[in-house]
């Protein structure tokens, strides 16, 4: 787990990066987010044949769940379900810093470290009209911001 959420951080920064060179090179002045979703799940992973040649799938619900995930990202970010931080060492996940924004009743926003929401919790009020489905709407999930090395 901890390799995919090091990777996925690495892929964000390289994104960031290009668009940052774009910017300067070209007067490009677009970002580039690529909105990351992980999801953990053990399933089977094979090749179907098609006239173009084989394509490697996965036969599960891992593939769409991850899916699902991204569309909550906004801006380039990283959301995890909490399958892939239950996978990961304690020790790694001090080093990671991951949470959930919530909004009181005053509208102020607060991180909370190492916390987790429904999907049904997040896209409600941001997504009014993005339509999950029953069975995700209860996965919890979290948004994975750096490698803090344990720090607040």
């Amino acid at each position: 787990a901890m390799n995919v959420i090091e990777c996925a951080l690495e892929i964000k920064a390289e994104a960031h990066e290009l668009a940052r060179q774009w910017n300067i090179r070209k007067n490009w002045l677009r970002n580039i987010e690529l909105n990351i979703g992980l999801h953990y799940e053990k399933a089977y992973i094979g090749t179907l044949s098609a006239s173009s040649g084989d394509i490697l799938t996965s036969f599960g619900q891992g593939l769409r769940v991850a899916g699902a995930i991204s569309h909550l990202s906004d801006n380039g970010q990283i959301w995890a379900s909490k399958p892939v931080i239950v996978q990961m060492p304690a020790a790694d996940r001090k080093t990671l810093r991951f949470g959930i924004m919530h909004t009181d009743t005053s509208h102020s926003n607060h991180f909370i470290r190492n916390g987790f929401a429904t999907i049904g919790s997040v896209v409600e009020g941001r997504l009014s009209n993005w339509i999950i489905e029953n069975e995700l709407g209860f996965l919890p999930v979290t948004q994975i911001l750096d490698l803090s090395g344990g720090e607040d």
